[in-house]
C-alpha cells in the first residue's frame, strides 16, 4: 500500500498546477485507490500477485508517471477527432439499423393484416354456410316429421282398405260399386 500511495504522490506531482481535467483524474484515481485499499485490506504480495497486481502493472504506472498525461493538445485533437467520427459511425448504424427493424415491422404488420381480412372472409363465408345448413336440416326435420306420420298411416286399417279398393279393385262382399258412364262425345 506504501507503494501505491507513493505513486499517486508522484502523480499528484507531476500534475500540480494543470487543468480541470486533471482534478478530475486524481479524484478518480483517489476513489480507485480508496475501493482497491477497501478490498485488498491485508493481502499478501501472492495474493495481489495472483489477482492480477504484480510487476507488469507497476512497471507500466511507472512509465506512464514518468510521461505526463502522456497526450499533447494535438493528440488530444486527434484523439477527439477520431471520437467524433467513431460517434458519427455509430449513429448511422444506429440509423440503419432502426430503420431495417422498422421495415420489417412493417412488413410483418402488413403480412399479419393480410392474414386477418382473409381469416375474417373466410369466417363469413363460413357462417353464410352454417346458417344455409341450419335452414337445411330444420326442413329436413320436418320432413322426417311428416316420413313418421305417413309410416303411422300406411300401417291403419283405413290406409290398407283405401289401396284395396283404388288399386286392387277389391270390395266388401255385400258391398256394391257403382261406376258412371263416360259420355263419349255429348
Amino acid at each position: 500500500m506504501a507503494r501505491i500511495a507513493a505513486k499517486l504522490q508522484n502523480w499528484v506531482a507531476v500534475h500540480e498546477g494543470s487543468s480541470r481535467e486533471s482534478a478530475k483524474g486524481m479524484a478518480k484515481i483517489t476513489a480507485k485507490l480508496q475501493n482497491w485499499m477497501a478490498v485488498h485490506r491485508g493481502s499478501s504480495r501472492e495474493s495481489a500477485k495472483r489477482q492480477g497486481y504484480g510487476n507488469q502493472e507497476r512497471n507500466w504506472d511507472k512509465s506512464k508517471i514518468s510521461e505526463g498525461n502522456g497526450m499533447g493538445k494535438r493528440e488530444r485533437a486527434r484523439k477527439s477527432s477520431a471520437e467524433r467520427t467513431r460517434m458519427r459511425r455509430r449513429s448511422r448504424q444506429n440509423k440503419s439499423s432502426m430503420a431495417c427493424i422498422s421495415l420489417i415491422v412493417l412488413m410483418l404488420v402488413g403480412v399479419m393484416s393480410v392474414q386477418i381480412v382473409s381469416a375474417y372472409s373466410r369466417n363469413q363465408s363460413y357462417q353464410a354456410q352454417e346458417e344455409e345448413l341450419e335452414a337445411q336440416l330444420e326442413s329436413e326435420k320436418a320432413r322426417k316429421k311428416e316420413l313418421e306420420e305417413y309410416k303411422k298411416y300406411v300401417n291403419t286399417k283405413e290406409y290398407i282398405e283405401q289401396v284395396a279398393k283404388a288399386k286392387l279393385g277389391l270390395v266388401y262382399p255385400n258391398e256394391v260399386i257403382y261406376k258412371e258412364k263416360e259420355d263419349s262425345g255429348k
